[in-house]
């Protein structure tokens, strides 16, 4: 379960305030009955295309000049226990802990893009990498890529690399952003809409005048993230019905047209004339269709559309030929 906590802005940001703040009502709502995992973040959501971009560079390069940046990756704060949260494949190095505590030296985690563009084959972890406003940041993990951008547009994103930062070691300079709201992701042993109303609680216990919004779970979040796409599905199928529909009526009414023009034959006669002649055409158009398919990655897609052709194909033969016969 995700969802984001609004708090009444102050006069001033303090970072340290802050971070207890957050840390508080994570141990809160991780002392739950029915969570197992609690991570605070930020630009982190799955799917939502919420992101930052920072540059980077190997330890044996000079920074960009004149702003001219080689590389950039998308950029993500997380809390230590976000990718146990999420499910997350560690493909070696560890995740964040409690150490990785804002005094203590800057670590980070890559994803397998980042891991492959830049180090290849070699280990990336324990190598340092410069990242954008962090400085030089140690690589203590490898993790699996994540679709942010959702799963058909996230192969079409133009920045592929990703970079996790501890939450609790970004700089100060975020504090005015961090001071009006959280967002964390709850991962349950029970329906999320069982929790809603404790985890109301631990917030208004954190901060009386904390707000809670934006609850979503992760199904709604995949289903929000394919409804363009199943409404231009649900679109394309209402046009090809209403094609079946005319190409039914079209077919019947040229062939009717024909057959009330053979006139001296018996009915049965018709009828085997009409049904015999569509058969063929029918069957000529299955081979052609099947031979011309086996080429093309999307056969069975074909195979359903030639299908379709011959059903209707049929129909309209059919009740053509029957109105003939009679």
């Amino acid at each position: 379960m995700f969802f984001t906590v609004g708090f009444p802005p102050p006069s001033k940001p303090d970072p340290t305030a802050i971070r207890v703040r957050d840390g508080e009502l994570g141990a809160k709502l991780a002392a739950l009955p029915g969570v197992e995992s609690v991570s605070v973040c930020l630009g982190a959501l799955p799917m939502s295309g919420d992101w930052t971009i920072t540059p980077y560079w190997p330890l044996n390069q000079p920074p960009p000049a004149n702003g001219a940046v080689k590389d950039s990756a998308e950029l993500y704060a997380v809390g230590a226990d976000y990718f146990r949260a999420m499910s997350m494949s560690l493909r070696q190095g560890r995740t964040f802990n409690k150490q990785d505590i804002h005094s203590a030296p800057a670590v980070i985690i890559i994803d397998e893009h980042l891991a492959r563009h830049l180090f290849a084959n070699e280990n990336p972890i324990g190598k340092g990498l410069k990242v954008g406003f962090l400085g030089v940041a140690e690589i203590v993990g490898e993790v699996g890529h994540v679709k942010h951008f959702g799963l058909d547009a996230d192969s079409q994103a133009q920045i592929q690399e990703q970079i996790y930062v501890p939450f609790s070691q970004l700089p100060d300079l975020f504090a005015p952003v961090l001071a009006n709201q959280a967002t964390y992701i709850l991962r349950t042993s029970v329906p999320p809409a069982t929790l809603v109303d404790a985890m109301r609680h631990a917030v208004s216990e954190t901060d009386s005048q904390g707000i809670v919004y934006d609850v979503q779970t992760m199904d709604e979040i995949l289903a929000n993230s394919q409804r363009e796409r199943r409404f231009a599905m649900a679109l394309l199928g209402a046009f090809a019905a209403i094609a079946l529909v005319l190409s039914t009526v079209g077919i019947y009414g040229v062939i009717s047209s024909l057959t009330a023009q053979r006139t001296g034959a018996q009915p049965w006669e018709i009828l085997r004339m009409v049904v015999g002649q569509g058969g063929k055409m029918a069957l000529t158009g299955i081979t052609v269709g099947i031979i011309a398919s086996f080429p093309r990655d999307d056969i069975q897609f074909l195979h359903g559309i030639h299908n379709c052709a011959v059903t209707v194909r049929t129909v309209a033969y059919s009740a053509s030929a029957q109105d003939a016969a009679h």
